[in-house]
């Protein structure tokens, strides 16, 4: 018999999706709907977050349509929102083969030329062999990466590598992208890289940071720095916390994904460590925060993961709007796949941007 092809099966998902009270589908009350939250304002420019992949790419299709499609849309919309870099949080493959590989490179290959991008290594891109990113990944592919490359912690090596840019809003910006279970080594190798580029704001992409658990059980609502859920060890991500984001002024944006999609209960697949409390739901993983540091400044961090949702994650990503004031960044949820935005506490939200003078701001 005839089988409908995905991408229809998840568009007649859209049109239910509208219908559907959000409260009975995910722990965090949202509505999903056509129109965008909040109208794009002239002359913000754009970071859009990609979430974990792994998904889109184990499933069989040499070019997965989904990727493919979220690709075409950031190249048809680069100029008319000012999309400046699209950044992957980590997991690129779900089980670090060739193939998958191969699939992950063909979707990107349609940003070269047009948008600069940032890859990032996760515990999937280091399954069973060493991370095989470097076979297929390399700044030479795309010259609008070579443009802002400015080294690597390891030559010829992306898992920890940074990129300065200049926004066409005159804001200087350094992304940093490190590696699964950060070394200490490179901590300090990156806290090197960020003083000697204390003129640019600093935005670090790691895999593994926080969590929804460190949201849901926390008594505000925001996730709490005690369950971040992977800050406890000497080698893993409290040194990008403590080492990297807290003590220097212009650390300001950790962008991470990873963690499961929770909701308070009892009922339902669960994990050891949340049973009793927590279990696990099919719905994007979502959590944001902003902290004090040592300079009292404030750092943001947030996390995304949309692979537990139909088709490997549906098209969802996330659209940081750095407005043209330099004064706040909002946050979007959209899939270009769905033709659908969200909004609700954790899917549409606002970050002020620290004072920083040395970081290049008109304030």
């Amino acid at each position: 018999m005839p089988q409908s092809h995905p991408r229809n099966a998840s568009r007649h998902l859209a049109l239910l999706l509208l219908l559907i009270p959000a409260s009975r589908m995910h722990a965090e009350s949202f509505t999903t709907h056509r129109s965008e939250p909040s109208p794009y304002i002239d002359g913000s420019r754009t970071v859009v977050i990609l979430p974990d992949t792994q998904k889109y790419a184990e499933l069989g299709e040499p070019d997965n349509p989904i990727l493919s499609e979220m690709m075409d849309w950031v190249v048809a919309n680069r100029d008319k929102r000012g999309i400046e870099l699209v950044v992957h949080v980590g997991d690129m493959t779900q089980n670090n083969s060739a193939e998958e590989w191969q699939r992950i490179r063909a979707s990107f290959k349609k940003l070269d030329n047009h948008v600069p991008y940032v890859v990032c290594e996760g515990n999937h891109d280091i399954k069973e062999q060493p991370n095989r990113m470097n076979e297929f990944f390399r700044v030479d592919d795309n010259p609008l990466n070579q443009s802002i490359f400015g080294g690597s912690y390891e030559s010829d090596h992306l898992q920890n590598a940074y990129y300065a840019l200049t926004m066409k809003s005159g804001q200087k910006y350094l992304f940093l992208a490190l590696e699964y279970e950060t070394r200490p080594s490179v901590i300090a190798w990156a806290d090197k890289v960020i003083k000697q580029h204390a003129d640019h704001r600093v935005f670090i992409t790691v895999h593994k940071y926080m969590s929804e658990e460190g949201r849901l059980l926390s008594k505000d609502g925001l996730p709490d720095p005690d369950h971040l859920g992977y800050n406890r060890k000497p080698y893993d991500e409290g040194g990008v916390r403590e080492r990297l984001m807290r003590p220097n002024p212009n650390a300001e944006f950790v962008v991470c994904g990873h963690c499961y999609a929770l909701k308070k209960g009892t009922e339902g697949k669960t994990k050891p460590r949340f049973k009793g409390v927590l279990v696990l739901e099919p719905d994007v993983a979502t959590g944001h925060r902003s902290d004090t540091k040592v300079s009292g400044l404030t750092f943001h961090q947030l996390v995304f993961n949309a692979q537990w949702i139909p088709n490997g994650g549906d098209g969802w990503m996330l659209l940081m709007e750095f407005k043209p004031d330099n004064k706040s960044v909002e946050v979007k949820t959209f899939s270009p796949h769905l033709g659908l935005w969200r909004s609700g506490p954790e899917f549409n939200y606002t970050f002020k941007l620290a004072k920083n003078e040395a970081a290049g701001a008109d304030e």
